[in-house]
């Protein structure tokens, strides 16, 4: 089976939604730095791995294929339309869709939710790393 961006899209969000979540970051380059630390172990297909690409930027490390991937996600009505003001997208896609998907790119169900769950998993990691680094520290006098 020849790989494309829609099935590496179909399997990131099919992915994140067999994982529980059903609403998927899209601001401060949070997805993106949340994929680089995924990809760079086993979690996700190689096919999928091999059509990803990181570089930095002056905002700091993005995915150059993510804006595609969102875009080919909302066209085929697996989330919602993105709207620029909003930090997350909701996903669409059902679990029982998201299984369909995944079997249909000849992933198990299992590793689909297993590797949801890292990269939920690495979303969360970098949200909290980022709260603790915008908390202020108030010295009394």
């Amino acid at each position: 089976m020849e790989r494309n961006m829609h099935d590496v899209a179909q399997l990131i969000i099919s992915c994140w939604r067999l994982s529980g979540e059903e609403s998927l970051p899209t601001a401060h380059a949070v997805l993106d730095r949340a994929l680089a630390k995924v990809v760079s172990t086993d979690v996700f297909p190689s096919w999928a791995r091999d059509q990803l690409s990181f570089a930095d930027s002056r905002v700091g490390l993005q995915c150059s294929e993510l804006p595609l991937l969102l875009d080919l996600a909302q066209k085929a009505q697996l989330t919602a339309a993105p709207n620029p003001s909003y930090r997350t997208v909701r996903v669409l896609v059902s679990e029982s869709a998201a299984a369909t998907l995944v079997h249909r790119l000849e992933v198990d169900n299992n590793d689909a939710r297993r590797w949801g769950a890292a990269l939920r998993d690495a979303v969360d990691a970098l949200k909290a790393q980022e709260g603790a680094s915008k908390r202020t520290v108030t010295i009394e006098y």
